[in-house]
C-alpha cells in the first residue's frame, strides 16, 4: 500500500505478528517510527514477528510506504493476538 499526501498528518497502525516493511518520507515533519524514535525526511524497516524462524523466506509481506509533503508520519502497532480465542 502506498499513501501520498500534500499537507497533513498520517497515522499507520500495522498489524502485530507478521513480516512488514515500512517506509516513510516527509519534506517537512517528523517520522516517528513503532518503537518511538523520530527522524527528519526518510525512515524505514523490516519488521517480523517474534519468534521466527525463517526471516528470509516470508511467504507475506505487507509493504507500507507514506510519502508526505509537509506532515507528520506516526507507525502504531497494534497489541498482537497471539494465543487469544475469539
Amino acid at each position: 500500500m502506498t499513501v501520498w499526501t500534500g499537507s497533513g498528518n498520517v497515522t499507520v497502525i500495522v498489524p502485530a505478528d507478521e513480516f512488514e516493511f515500512l517506509s516513510a518520507q516527509s519534506g517537512s515533519g517528523t517520522i516517528t517510527s513503532i518503537g518511538h524514535s523520530q527522524y527528519r525526511g526518510h525512515w524505514n524497516a523490516q519488521l517480523h514477528p517474534s519468534g521466527a524462524k525463517d526471516l528470509a523466506d516470508a511467504s507475506r509481506q505487507l509493504e507500507v510506504r507514506v510519502y508526505v509533503g509537509s506532515g507528520n508520519v506516526t507507525f502504531v502497532q497494534a497489541p498482537s493476538t497471539t494465543g487469544v480465542t475469539q
